[in-house]
């Protein structure tokens, strides 16, 4: 079994927290030591799971401990692990009911959740989110600390940089470029580049802000 935590505490780590359950009724293989969370008090129960403590406690622990991140704002993600990097050990997950090309990378502390899609060749930086019933299309990359919400559609051969946030069905059309530290709207149409670090709304999406 895979002792480890949940960082976050709010809606993204409690789905997760039923992603680790779905797993284990497949295949027996993580067993929840807590959450992590800094707002609020240590034993506090979320769904049945005690609040074991705050990020400084987490990295206090000895022999590096396992953790999830399961966080979706970027800036917050980034944040935690440059602090964190050294004691932590992070880990991956992967919803049982996901399609995961053999061709495709993956890296370090993702979290793709139930239904979704990644592509031959696409490339997940670390810590990406992807959440449910989303499609990474091929050759597709997403930096690192990206948050891609549920239903979003990010086609073949686009890119999205780092630290960037799409919300719910958001999509992006084939082989456009997204600039880092982009913040797409919910069900925003992106059909051409974001060459600098933009928020994005509506079909066709425009910057706004």
């Amino acid at each position: 079994m895979i002792e480890l935590y949940i960082i976050g505490a709010g809606g993204f780590g409690r789905e997760v927290l039923d992603t680790l359950g779905q797993a284990n009724a497949i295949a027996p293989a993580y067993r929840v030591l807590g959450f992590i969370d800094d707002t609020l008090p240590r034993g506090t129960l979320v769904n049945g799971v005690a609040v074991a403590g705050d990020i400084a406690h987490l990295a206090s622990l000895p022999d590096g401990p396992r953790a999830l991140l399961a966080i979706a704002d970027p800036a917050a993600k980034r944040r935690i692990v440059t602090a964190t990097r050294e004691r932590v050990r992070y880990q991956t997950l992967i919803h049982p009911t996901c399609i995961i090309s053999p061709f495709a990378e993956i890296g370090t502390g993702c979290i793709i959740q139930g239904y979704s899609l990644v592509a031959a060749n696409a490339c997940l930086g670390e810590h990406v989110v992807i959440n449910a019933h989303s499609g990474v299309g091929h050759d597709t990359a997403v930096g690192a600390f990206s948050s891609i919400m549920s239903f979003c559609d990010l086609a073949g051969g686009s890119s999205v940089g780092e630290l960037t946030f799409a919300g719910s069905g958001v999509r992006v059309l084939p082989k456009i470029r997204v600039a880092d530290a982009s913040y797409l709207c919910g069900g925003a149409v992106v059909m051409k580049d974001v060459p600098t670090s933009s928020k994005m709304i509506g079909n066709p999406a425009r910057p706004i802000g």
